[in-house]
């Protein structure tokens, strides 16, 4: 079970990790098709 728990956790990080510059590019790209 503990195994399974820091699984969770490793995947969680990993995504936060991937999807923190998607979502900076994201609002980049907002902000230059506004201008």
């Amino acid at each position: 079970i503990a195994e399974y728990i820091l699984f969770n956790i490793y995947s969680f990080t990993v995504i936060q990790i991937y999807s923190i510059p998607a979502m900076s590019c994201f609002s980049e790209e907002k902000e230059t098709s506004e201008m």
